[in-house]
């Protein structure tokens, strides 16, 4: 996948959250809670988001763990895992262990689907550029089995203003074109804000 970075705008807010009083309901009966796996660190720590393909399994990232060692102090540089449902359970499949360093590594937000059934995600920190500032990654089933791709790393200099640590999870669209955020970058020399961003199907900017 060929893209195109637009930045679309940048954000510098200060926002104060109002105390919410707690709010009290009545216990549903009905509720039942099944935990479907129990992570142990080489298969991942701090699940971050959860997303269903279209076959119904489950698709989700978690920031550290795995078996990579490149990523101190983190325990792992994060995984991407799938979980699969038959008569029996659910089955967890790590689909990618990132490696840290140009690799990537800490992906957060989980994972969203074209309509070929390509999942997007990303990391937020690492990538090729010299600042690892994060990337962002493509998942393709091709062979057989499942490829990671870097379709961009932000760099974040002064003459290319396009964010630094991708996070919160991308949004996409029915064109193909990817959305997001980065919590920092943007006018990096004033303010170091954050961007929300636009990555389009065509020639690539990084």
């Amino acid at each position: 996948m060929r893209i195109r970075l637009s930045w679309l705008i940048l954000i510098c807010t200060s926002v104060v959250i109002p105390a919410v009083l707690p709010l009290t309901a009545a216990a549903r009966p009905d509720l039942r809670e099944s935990v479907l796996v129990a992570f142990d660190g080489q298969n991942g720590n701090f699940v971050d988001g959860l997303s269903m393909d279209s076959a119904g399994n489950l698709w989700g990232v978690t920031a550290w763990g795995g078996t990579a060692t490149d990523c101190s102090p983190a325990p792992g540089c994060g995984n991407v895992f799938r979980l699969t449902k038959s008569r029996s359970g659910w089955t967890l499949q790590i689909i990618y262990t990132f490696q840290g360093g140009s690799d990537g590594q800490y992906p957060t937000g989980g994972l969203v689907f074209d309509a070929a059934g390509n999942a997007y995600g990303e990391t937020g920190s690492g990538g090729s550029s010299s600042c690892a500032c994060g990337t962002i990654y493509e998942i393709s089933l091709r062979s057989g089995h499942y490829e990671k791709t870097e379709i961009y790393s932000f760099s974040d200099t002064s003459t290319h203003n396009d964010g630094e640590g991708p996070f919160g999870g991308l949004v996409i669209d029915s064109a193909g074109n990817l959305y997001g955020t980065t919590i920092n970058g943007g006018n990096r020399f004033t303010c170091n804000c954050g961007t929300v961003f636009e990555l389009s199907p065509s020639r690539r900017l990084d």
